[in-house]
């Protein structure tokens, strides 16, 4: 079996390790913020929420209120029901919009009560801030991506353990060499 070069050997190491660091850390996830506001000023927020997933949303999704990252509402005795964000608002009563339903439920009338907000086309598949199009409230929806760049213990682990076995080759073939 041919002997490879320290040098050799250290980068062929070194790139094993980068890809498999590389290979492991996780993929970037798409947060969805909503605020709804009752004026221009935005002084008095009716209601807002954050949601993040794994990719980004196309068709409907219907969100239920535990897996919201955060969700308040101003409405007077309510609280945050399932969120609903579709990229189709022609159920809705308007076409060519994406739509946010923000779903409160009003704990004097126990039932839940929607409000919907239109956003531009694409909204929800494209980065950016949108501010609502058609109603008589203001709201905005912020869409961005977010890295996921700390990677797994399992991967810090597997790194660590790469470095010290490569360290313990190096050293043994200098003490294999000046013998």
């Amino acid at each position: 079996m041919p002997m490879l070069s320290s040098v050799a050997l250290r980068r062929a190491l070194i790139s094993g390790l980068g890809a498999a660091c590389l290979a492991t850390t996780a993929q970037a996830a798409v947060r969805y913020e909503f605020r709804w506001f009752t004026d221009d000023a935005e002084t008095t927020e009716l209601g807002s929420f954050t949601y993040v997933s794994p990719d980004f949303i196309t068709g409907q999704r219907v969100v239920d209120p535990a897996d919201l990252a955060a969700c308040a509402t101003g409405i007077i005795a309510s609280t945050c029901a399932s969120q609903t964000l579709d990229e189709d608002s022609e159920a809705y009563g308007e076409t060519g919009y994406d739509v946010v339903v923000f779903g409160y439920d009003q704990r004097a009338s126990s039932r839940v009560k929607p409000a919907y907000h239109f956003f531009a086309d694409g909204a929800l598949t494209t980065p950016g801030a949108y501010d609502q199009i058609v109603s008589d409230h203001i709201s905005r929806l912020t869409v961005t991506v977010v890295p996921e760049g700390v990677p797994e213990p399992a991967t810090w682990a597997l790194m660590l353990g790469g470095f010290g076995l490569a360290g313990a080759v190096l050293r043994r073939r200098r003490g294999a060499a000046a013998a």
